[in-house]
């Protein structure tokens, strides 16, 4: 599964199962990649929890404020998954915050990881589903 996926075919992770707990070593390039590793292990069928020890190598690139979120937005113009003008994008010290309301969890997650593509160091989505769990609707 790892071999297959995007972010993740070109890493050399290794994984050990001990009574259906999956757990990751290995090296990534960004926490992204570290994030998108553990989902998909988690997906496998068998496997019950997973332990991600994956070290992240790429330290975040400061970059000023106004800068990631210009790129954040162009990421998000260029998604297909996200509607661009559901979400507002605010920049802090690198930390970004994404706020409004999309359609589906994905488009949720799709933006979080629109916002990291970008060049936030973290992200905080605050981002409303108007078909998703009761916790997360407007």
């Amino acid at each position: 599964a790892l071999l297959r996926n995007p972010y993740t075919h070109q890493h050399e992770i290794t994984v050990t199962v001990n009574n259906r707990l999956a757990m990751l070593d290995g090296a990534v390039n960004s926490s992204l990649e570290k994030t998108k590793a553990q989902e998909v292990v988690s997906t496998v069928k068998g496997v019950a929890a997973v332990a991600n020890n994956l070290r992240v190598r790429k330290t975040w690139v400061p970059k000023e404020d106004w800068k990631i979120k210009r790129d954040i937005e162009d990421e998000l113009w260029w998604s297909p998954f996200v509607e661009e003008d559901d979400v507002a994008v605010t920049v802090s010290d690198g930390t970004v915050t994404l706020v409004g309301i999309v359609d589906t969890l994905r488009e949720r997650r799709v933006a979080t990881e629109n916002a990291y593509e970008g060049g936030a160091k973290h992200v905080r989505n605050e981002l409303k589903v108007r078909y998703g769990p009761e916790a997360l609707r407007p």
